[in-house]
């Protein structure tokens, strides 16, 4: 299978790098509260970074190099009526299957402030083949990343993922 196109090998066309890429998520997690979980994503709008068909929370780097990475998860406080102490969203940035040192931020959230924007930026040379995942980390039900229409109707993904190449790397 390609690496460029997921299609069978050979590759049917050679892959146009844009140096950037925007990626999104829509479901909401996590789905188990004080559990660590991958996002998963839907979309991503250059040949840059592909999502993996067999994993959907990989997203595997296509053109090498140095990049900055800002992920915008999408805070939206949902009453359960459990009493919950403490409502905090966590996220963190996952490498080739190790967490990321410092990548790590949380934010709180509450029924006074239901929505919110927790958001992380990470800069790393990446090579080809390298796969990333976004973990998220809710401290009770309520506290979770979510989509959601704006007051003009229009759909917030969960998690909005803004790459952009900035260096060759080595």
């Amino acid at each position: 299978m390609c690496n460029n196109c997921y299609s069978p090998c050979p590759c049917p066309l050679p892959p146009v790098f844009s140096h950037y890429s925007n990626v999104f998520a829509t479901e909401a997690a996590p789905k188990i509260p004080r559990q660590n979980e991958f996002v998963p994503l839907n979309t991503t709008d250059t040949a840059d970074w592909t999502i993996n068909p067999l994993d959907n929370t990989q997203l595997v780097c296509q053109n090498p190099g140095i990049w900055t990475i800002l992920s915008q998860y999408q805070i939206d406080y949902k009453e359960t009526g459990l009493p919950d102490e403490e409502n905090t969203v966590s996220g963190f940035f996952n490498l080739n299957g190790e967490n990321v040192a410092a990548s790590d931020a949380a934010q709180s959230c509450s029924r006074d402030s239901p929505k919110s924007v927790l958001a992380i930026a990470l800069v790393l040379n990446f090579q080809k083949g390298d796969i990333v995942r976004f973990g998220v980390r809710g401290s009770s039900a309520s506290a979770k990343i979510q989509g959601f229409l704006d007051d003009d109707d229009v759909f917030a993904p969960s998690l909005i993922i803004t790459a952009t190449r900035t260096g060759s790397g080595r």
